[in-house]
């Protein structure tokens, strides 16, 4: 019995450039085909992850274009994973958090007048500072242990 291994070695062996491009074509079009009839996720083990590593690596950037089982990045992290690269910070999800300067300028201004969240969100508008809400000035106050229980601020420490 022929090994199809040994097949497709030898069809290798006598193809021309043009040919290989057909091939290569023929095979992502089989394998898209296959992959269509899978599970949403495919889960590689440590040992595939490693042949596909050990291919895909003479290949540099092409491999991106060939490689359908993972998204392109999951193979790149690997590739970093088994170098030894550092892997790259993800960035942080949802609204980025308010600028020092403006926790700062929330906070004083409470201390030094005791005004209320309200009061304190009406003079950073006269301020010009509009790109802050009132739940932010709550927030960054009730954070910093002002009790907003009552109409005006109560410094943390402070019996008022």
């Amino acid at each position: 019995m022929i090994n199809p291994f040994n097949q497709l070695l030898h069809a290798l062996m006598q193809s021309t450039e043009q040919d290989l491009r057909r091939q290569i074509q023929f095979f992502k079009a089989e394998n898209e085909i296959l992959r269509s009839r899978l599970p949403k996720s495919i889960v590689c083990t440590p040992r595939e992850r490693a042949r596909l590593l050990k291919l895909g690596r003479p290949l540099g950037r092409a491999s991106w274009s060939l490689i359908t089982i993972v998204q392109p990045r999951t193979f790149l992290r690997w590739k970093n994973q088994a170098d030894g690269t550092p892997s790259v910070r993800r960035r942080r999800r949802g609204r980025p958090r308010t600028p020092e300067e403006i926790r700062q300028l929330v906070l004083r201004i409470a201390s030094e007048t005791s005004w209320g969240y309200t009061h304190v969100l009406g003079e950073l508008r006269t301020l010009g500072i509009h790109k802050i809400s009132q739940t932010t000035v709550y927030n960054i106050l009730r954070d910093h242990g002002y009790d907003l229980t009552l109409r005006v601020c109560s410094r943390p420490g402070t019996n008022d």
